[in-house]
């Protein structure tokens, strides 16, 4: 195929209008480089620096599976880890974390560690239960916590119930500084406060007392009311 004089010409110039336009947008990203501040040089990047101060600590709760519905209790640690998220998680075995009065503080959906899954030959996959077996379940650490429940979801059964007191009391005493363990007073210590306030209170009012005799018996006005 012969191509024309014109075509030809007509070419060329598309090609150095793609090449001007190519320079023409490596010019500007420079350009919006410099404008914000960033050296186009790789090698005069700083090595950004990291943080390893991260204060998120987890509550790892390790258990064992005797069989499916009798659950022991093995170990309970504050860790130096994030909690995993649970979302897109199955609802087989649901933890829940509860305060000091009961009160639901979190409820998170796990897969069931006796659950195991195989790939066959033909490349499908199958699924069974073992018959017993470690479990661990990982939640977020709070001063607050005081309990763990297990509960199977489709037993509708409570498993088991792990006190979370102890290991949190160590890791705080441990950490008296850790945002998670800088509490309010309880209500005890409000208590133990106004009590102290009102003993206080009489004190003042029998110092008032006093002055007030001793101001009338010489004559005077009580000036103290």
């Amino acid at each position: 195929m012969k191509l024309s004089k014109k075509s030809c010409l007509s070419s060329f110039g598309l090609v150095v209008l793609m090449m001007a336009m190519t320079f023409a947008l490596i010019n500007n990203s420079n350009t919006n480089l410099a404008y914000s501040g960033l050296d186009t040089d790789p090698s005069n990047i700083p090595v950004p620096e990291l943080n390893f101060d991260d204060p998120a600590r987890a509550m790892v709760v390790t258990v064992f599976f005797n069989s499916e519905s009798d659950v022991i209790f093995v170990s309970a640690q504050v860790s130096s880890v994030h909690a995993p998220t649970h979302i897109g998680n199955p609802s087989m075995i649901m933890t829940q974390t509860f305060d000091v009065d009961g009160v639901m503080m979190g409820e998170f959906n796990n897969w069931h560690p006796l659950l195991v899954e195989s790939e066959n030959v033909d490349g499908t996959l199958s699924s069974f239960m073992l018959d017993s077996g470690p479990g661990t379940f990982i939640v977020p650490f709070e001063s607050e916590l005081d309990s763990l429940m297990l509960v199977d979801v489709e037993q509708n059964l409570e498993l088991i119930e792990v006190e979370l007191a102890a290991p949190i009391i160590a890791f705080c005493q441990a950490n008296p500084d850790h945002p998670e363990c800088l509490v309010p007073p309880t209500d005890h210590d409000h208590d133990d406060i106004l009590a102290e306030l009102d003993s206080l209170k009489e004190r003042v009012s029998l110092l008032e007392q006093f002055w007030n005799s001793v101001i009338t018996f010489f004559g005077g006005q009580p000036i103290i009311n």
